[in-house]
């Protein structure tokens, strides 16, 4: 924290100043405006702009709108188990998510996008009380070109939606960002990272926020509210390993979210929550790292061959490798209770696939992660480009193959023929993995390429209130301090699919349109 005594002259200034550029920030910003559209707005963004968008330029950019309030109350509450949110801060979540489909079909509309069915498939834990709360998924994506505002006004309330065509990468994140482009009173600050909030000692009033542009230090005044809209700390190793327990794990999205927030909130004062959940509610999800890029691909949760496995760092298979894992966030089911899939415990970990998975599709995503969508790398539908860069290892016999990689051949050969013995056998004995989605691996040549394990997101963060506030730790709100989006998510435990870009989006509204509402601060000197 630094005082404001400790600040000589502002070297801008700003009514409500809004850190970070992803969906939450924007959101924050534009919710300013539409409660006080005299309000003078600042966002400070760490990065360059064409590298700003945070996760949710790069998530699968999945929507989803509850059908019946005492249900996802029902719903989120399991959801959250064994950390549960205050109830008064449930019920006011679960209201805004119920009515929050028609603003996102109506900002959706303003800038030509449309809120379109991606699959009617909804809740991730249907055996929880309240899923059926979670009746689809949905997108946004630009709108069909016979599809007028008016047209799609009328179909969305007669209670019918056009379908996804497809998946349409940073769907979401792009409607609200052209939002912002049509506001060019709200001010931005590339490159510019915030380091420190500006308080009084004391009371714990926030005036302003310190911030690194190059070598300067900036100072910059929030004469109503600042907002921390800054992400998690995934992209921080010695916060993931102190935190999450996990030592070699690589993120999927934006490697700006160091941490940053967490340190101020903390040097301000504020109370944490959420920062080691019974889950890593995001999932670790098995990637391909592909060098020189720095963040893996998802491996394709829609495989369309199944003669492959997974190998641990004991050159024996660890889990049922292929079952809907994309529905649960990488969730296993272990007695009864939903846990990680074990991959960042058993590192290092390969994938061996013969000839038929190689040429079956593509083995990973091009919908979300950051090296296809930002970077712009495509991986090969055949894979063939990346095992000519080395990717993906290549030989004719299991045997070579483990030798290849510097496993056992004999241990490697043996945990193969006992997976191809289940396979044809139609039974896995190990794992329970579904016979529906085993094929033994037969189809020479074969392959192997090593698996990272790939993070989500964090949601740790400030403990807040439905009105947007950071508290302390004694429960009240730190004075003119306001948060959303990952950074101290409501989410603790599973995540529903759909809820992270919706969540940015309210708790943005929140944080915004309260910090609207604050009366302007005075300099006293």
């Amino acid at each position: 924290m630094a005082s404001r005594a400790a600040v000589g002259a502002w070297d801008d200034a700003a009514d409500v100043v809004v850190l970070g550029l992803g969906l939450a920030g924007v959101v924050t910003a534009l919710e300013v405006l539409a409660v006080d559209p005299g309000a003078e707005v600042l966002i400070v963004e760490r990065q360059p702009e064409h590298l700003a968008g945070g996760n949710s330029r790069v998530s699968g950019q999945s929507l989803s709108f509850p059908t019946d309030l005492d249900g996802y109350v029902a719903y989120q509450r399991a959801l959250n188990e064994p950390h549960p949110i205050p109830e008064r801060l449930l019920l006011a979540w679960a209201q805004a998510r119920v009515a929050q489909i028609g603003w996102v079909e109506s900002m959706a509309r303003e800038v030509g996008f449309e809120l379109a069915m991606w699959t009617e498939r909804g809740a991730e834990f249907p055996d929880l009380p309240g899923a059926e709360s979670i009746e689809a998924l949905y997108t946004l994506q630009p709108a069909t070109a016979t599809a007028t505002a008016t047209a799609t006004a009328t179909a969305a309330e007669e209670g019918g939606r056009p379908r996804a065509r497809g998946t349409f990468p940073s769907g979401v994140w792009l409607c609200f960002k052209a939002h912002l482009d049509r506001r060019p009173e709200i001010r931005v600050r590339y490159e510019t990272r915030a380091l420190d909030l500006v308080q009084d000692p004391d009371s714990g009033e926030v005036f302003g926020v310190l911030a690194r542009h190059g070598d300067t230090t900036v100072a910059i005044q929030a004469r109503r509210a600042v907002v921390v809209c800054v992400g998690g700390f995934e992209a921080d190793e010695e916060m993931v390993r102190d935190y999450c327990g996990y030592s070699q794990v690589h993120p999927y999205g934006t490697r700006g979210n160091t941490g940053d927030g967490i340190r101020m909130l903390q040097r301000a004062g504020a109370a944490l929550w959420h920062m080691r959940n019974a889950t890593e509610t995001g999932g670790i999800h098995p990637g391909i790292l592909a060098p020189p890029y720095t963040s893996p691909l998802l491996r394709n949760p829609h495989m369309r061959a199944w003669s492959w496995l997974d190998l641990a760092r004991d050159d024996r298979r660890f889990y049922a490798e292929a079952q809907d894992f994309e529905e649960t966030h990488f969730k296993q089911r272990v007695h009864g209770v939903w846990e990680d899939a074990p991959f960042a415990r058993v590192l290092p970990v390969h994938m061996l696939f013969d000839e038929h998975t190689r040429t079956g599709g593509c083995l990973v995503s091009h919908a979300l992660a950051w090296t296809p969508i930002v970077d712009g790398y495509r991986w090969s539908e055949d894979n063939g480009a990346e095992i000519e860069r080395g990717w993906i290892v290549r030989a004719d016999t299991v045997a070579d193959l483990a030798r290849a990689i510097g496993r056992d051949a004999v241990a490697v050969a043996a945990a193969v023929a006992r997976y191809n013995d289940g396979a044809r056998n139609g039974q896995d004995p190990d794992f329970g993995r579904d016979p529906a989605r085993m094929a033994p691996l037969e189809d020479p040549p074969y392959y192997a390429v090593e698996l990272v394990a790939g993070l989500v997101c964090t949601t740790g963060g400030g403990k807040r209130d439905e009105r947007g506030r950071v508290l302390d730790h004694h429960g009240r709100a730190l004075p003119r301090l306001y948060e959303a989006g990952e950074l101290g998510s409501f989410h603790a435990n599973l995540y529903q699919n759909g809820s992270f870009l919706t969540e940015a989006m309210l708790s943005g509204r929140w944080a915004g349109a309260n910090a609207a509402r604050e009366v302007g601060w005075t300099e006293v000197n």
